[in-house]
């Protein structure tokens, strides 16, 4: 008995199953050989995946298994067919290399699987989904074995792709599931690769007990669920009403991606601050600054394309969570100091966890400084205390998520005090009324004097027109609270008026 099919679709096969790592953790797994729609279906198993991949063929009437090994061997060079003549506990594997004849008996054994169950009911998906599951990956912890971190929430209800390791969160929105709870899958490198995509056809989702399935073109996917607590995602997010609103301009966003890797401390201390200040040109300028601890001296990045809405800020943070914020094209950052970190875009929030302490004391007159605009220094005119910065806490309190509560000390949103006294006046407002001779016109350090009150009456309408927003915000979301409230009322004297 033979079996005849081409080579090509054996390497397709063969690409799909490592690029999903189903071999890791078993390189001596076996392929099954089915019979399948087409003639051939092959099946590769382990405890979390399940793929199988169908191949035309010639008919197929006794299945048979072989070792991956060697599966991967005869796949390596995809030219022209294969033709297995079963023997005796042998497959001998026959094929031509430029018109040479080549063959080679490979063990045969019995069949140890069958194709899992197909779900009764199947929604049709977009290449996106994939896309979204390899961005969830990024962000996912799949070492951490005592809570459900190591996959993806999918979120039914919601129509959301969740995933977190405790110091980051990605929630990505649009995405509708035949489902209504919140199903947790691991996520296998094979979700954004181009082999993936090359399959083809539009892929479809679904579910069975146990397994989430999806299917693209020839090939079938079986996910195990992940058992365990997921945090409460949706109670994570904190209310942005009172942080500083960044908006980073595109080709800024590049900017700090290209060069941020670059900046002093990224092999130990992956600490950067980020924030909106006071130059020295009277102008306020959004930076990422690093430091150099042997040179006390400090270099930054001056986002000049960038705009902000809101107070001067600045946060210690992880340079690589804000450049994975960037690469989600997460552009809208909003900043509060000791407050976890929020990015946004349409259709996905990232969520990350800050660093603890404040700047280090550095040498002003000694910036190492890249404007994203000209690329020529920026100097900073203010000052700040020696500190440290230390690693970040958990974004989420993995240990409170089986009753639904959230760290509400670590996402407080409380408004400013109001500066209403003389104390809380800006220093340089303080050193002007100690004054008695005032500069003479039209000297320079008149002109600087002036540009400086400018500077500072500008600064004060700001500060007027941010509490405006928060006023209004807020009153907004409290006239909301009292619709809903009414109208849960309303709805509560109806049923008492059916009763």
């Amino acid at each position: 008995m033979s079996i005849i099919f081409n080579r090509s679709e054996l390497f397709r096969f063969e690409r799909l199953v490592t690029k999903a790592g189903l071999t890791k953790n078993n390189p001596n797994q076996k392929v099954q050989f089915l019979s399948g729609p087409q003639g051939l279906t092959l099946l590769f198993m382990n405890g979390d995946f399940s793929m199988s991949f169908d191949i035309a063929s010639t008919p197929l009437d006794a299945p048979f298994s072989l070792k991956w090994d060697d599966v991967k061997e005869l796949a390596a060079k995809p030219e022209g067919e294969v033709r297995f003549d079963l023997i005796p506990d042998k497959a001998v594997a026959a094929w031509t290399i430029k018109g040479v004849p080549q063959q080679k008996p490979l063990d045969r054994y019995e069949i140890n699987a069958v194709e899992p169950n197909l779900p009764t009911e199947c929604q049709d998906i977009h290449h996106g989904y994939f896309d979204a599951l390899a961005n969830a990956a990024r962000c996912a912890d799949c070492d951490n074995h005592k809570y459900a971190l190591g996959g993806a929430a999918l979120a039914g209800d919601a129509a959301q792709i969740v995933a977190t390791n405790g110091r980051i969160m990605l929630v990505q929105d649009g995405f509708k599931f035949p489902w209504e709870d919140l199903i947790i899958c691991p996520i296998p490198k094979l979700f954004g690769s181009k082999e993936l995509r090359e399959l083809g056809k539009e892929p479809k989702i679904g579910s069975i007990p146990d397994h989430v399935y999806i299917e693209s073109g020839p090939m079938k996917l079986w996910l195990k669920q992940i058992d365990g607590r997921f945090p409460n995602y949706r109670n994570i997010i904190p209310e942005t009403e009172t942080f500083t609103e960044i908006t980073i301009d595109p080709k800024d966003a590049k900017f700090v991606i290209d060069r941020i890797e670059n900046l002093p401390g990224s092999d130990k201390k992956p600490g950067v601050f980020f924030g909106v200040e006071l130059c020295s040109d009277a102008k306020r300028g959004i930076f990422v600054r690093s430091y150099d601890e042997t040179n006390a001296t400090a270099t930054e990045l001056r986002l000049g394309r960038s705009t902000f809405l809101g107070y001067d800020v600045e946060c210690a943070m992880d340079r690589h969570f804000l450049k994975a914020a960037l690469q989600f094209g997460c552009l809208e950052i909003f900043l509060k100091e000791d407050e976890p970190l929020v990015g946004r875009r349409d259709g996905a929030t990232f969520v990350w966890m800050p660093l603890s302490g404040e700047e280090p004391e550095f040498d002003r007159s000694n910036v190492l400084a890249c404007d994203s605009v000209s690329d020529t220094p920026a100097t900073i005119s203010n000052t700040r205390v020696a500190s440290s910065v230390t690693t970040a806490p958990d974004v989420i309190d993995v240990e409170a998520v089986g009753t639904g509560s959230v760290m509400d000390t670590a996402f407080a949103t409380t408004m400013p005090a109001a500066e209403n006294t003389a104390s809380a006046k800006p220093k340089a407002e303080r050193s002007r009324q100690a004054k008695t001779v005032p500069s003479k016109p039209g000297t320079t350090a008149a002109m600087l004097e002036k540009a400086i009150l400018v500077s500072e009456g500008m600064r004060a309408l700001l500060r007027e027109q941010n509490a405006l927003i928060r006023d209004l915000r807020a009153h907004k979301a409290a006239a909301r609270k009292r619709e809903q409230k009414l109208k849960a009322t309303v709805a509560e004297l109806k049923n008492f008026q059916t009763v």
